[in-house]
């Protein structure tokens, strides 16, 4: 079985011996290695030669450990190093410090058989930030792959690469301003209750490079990880984009807040009622800026869990929104604030390299959360005053 097909923490000896029972030569997916990535300046440029020209194309696989002749696989004999734990922290060193841009979602496994020395995978996703260069040791060279192994890249295909890095980044925001259009009117896959509302969009990068096709069935099946968090009244219903899953549901059928899980592997949570009045008989004009900042932190962890079991893989886009809040303002200490000069808030997008969002990843938010408080003329949010972010008293 091809190492592309399978989830790659799933990937086993046995598949490493199919490509070489099945003759699977070097081409612009696999790239055998014998032995151990020497400490030479020359063999670690070669290493991430390897890894960036992947990287530059389609993504692909680097073995280590394994025989070849012609190109072709022939035995797999594993990396004889003291301590393969050691050997691993060792790779992901020189490819953090020889590469630029930062290449991300590379993933690195040992992968043992019935007796001998493990092999060592490498997995290279193909990059969202593309192109990038071998800058180790006073190198500044660019690699594609293509059937015929690794080779520099031309003025051309360089030119053609910052475009298609520069097209990426549109398409994101093309992604938001269309979905804000929908919301705006009220026109998702359910009716919401109010039209001032906080929207999530969580952009997988492999959604929008590649034909990506999400298991709706298993998406169904995996309702919990993706659904508003909200104690009552959920329902869960197939549709032509691919799920939703409705919360706070009222006798009139419209919903408090929602999840559409596109089969594109892109997710859009929206929670409504994100404004309020202080006074009995006045329109809402205040927004509860802390429950957004609260939400927002208590949701990402579990969709981001659930594009991973739906074997989605990172980096993602994640931004926040604010929608028909024209005219509103936050309570702070001297009062309230200014007026928010806007009908929706598009605050910063953030981008996370995992899916597996634990400890202190919420400091990523940071930046986002800042320019919402700065919008309403407050220099910063108040919830990262230890560094860390913390929920504010009410």
């Amino acid at each position: 079985m091809a190492l592309d097909v399978k989830a790659f923490d799933q990937v086993t000896h046995a598949d490493l011996q199919q490509l070489i029972d099945n003759g699977v030569a070097e081409d612009r997916t696999y790239e055998y290695k014998l032995g151990p990535i020497g400490n030479s300046a020359e063999a670690k440029k070669e290493f991430l030669k390897d890894l960036t020209a992947f990287a530059n194309a389609s993504g692909g696989f680097v073995v280590i450990g394994m025989e070849e002749k012609a190109s072709v696989p022939i035995k797999l004999v594993g990396v004889a190093v003291p301590n393969i734990g050691a050997e691993i922290s060792r790779l992901e060193n020189i490819i953090r410090d020889g590469v630029d841009p930062r290449l991300v979602g590379v993933q690195i496994r040992a992968i043992s058989g019935p007796g001998g020395d493990p092999a060592i995978v490498i997995r290279v996703p193909r990059s969202w930030n593309p192109p990038h260069r071998v800058k180790y040791d006073g190198s500044n060279r660019f690699w594609l792959r293509n059937s015929n192994g690794a080779h520099e890249m031309s003025v051309q295909e360089l030119r053609s690469q910052f475009l298609a890095s520069a097209t990426l980044a549109d398409r994101v925001k093309a992604i938001r301003l269309e979905r804000t259009n929908v919301i705006m009117q009220n026109a998702g896959p359910v009716s919401l209750r109010t039209k001032d509302c906080m929207a999530i969009h969580i952009v997988p990068v492999a959604s929008l490079i590649d034909e990506t096709a999400v298991d709706v069935e298993r998406a169904y099946a995996l309702y919990d990880e993706f659904r508003p968090r909200f104690p009552t009244s959920l329902s869960r219903d197939y549709n032509f984009d691919g799920i939703a899953i409705s919360a706070d549901i009222d006798k009139e059928g419209t919903v408090g807040a929602y999840t559409q899980v596109f089969r594109t592997g892109v997710v859009e949570l929206v929670v409504g009622h994100v404004l309020y009045s202080p006074r009995d008989g006045d329109p809402p004009q205040f927004l509860r800026i802390n429950p957004v900042e609260k939400r927002t932190i208590e949701h990402l962890p579990p969709i981001c869990g659930g594009l991973a079991k739906l074997q989605i893989a990172a980096p993602v886009f994640v931004m926040l929104s604010l929608i028909n809040v024209p005219g509103s303002r936050i309570q702070i200490d001297m009062g309230a604030s200014r007026t928010l000069d806007r009908q929706h808030l598009h605050l910063p997008a953030v981008t996370f390299d995992t899916l597996n969002l634990q400890g202190e990843w919420h400091r990523a938010m940071k930046v986002p959360f800042d320019a919402m408080w700065n919008a309403y003329g407050e220099p910063r949010s108040p919830s990262f005053a230890t560094g860390a972010w913390s929920a504010l008293k009410m």
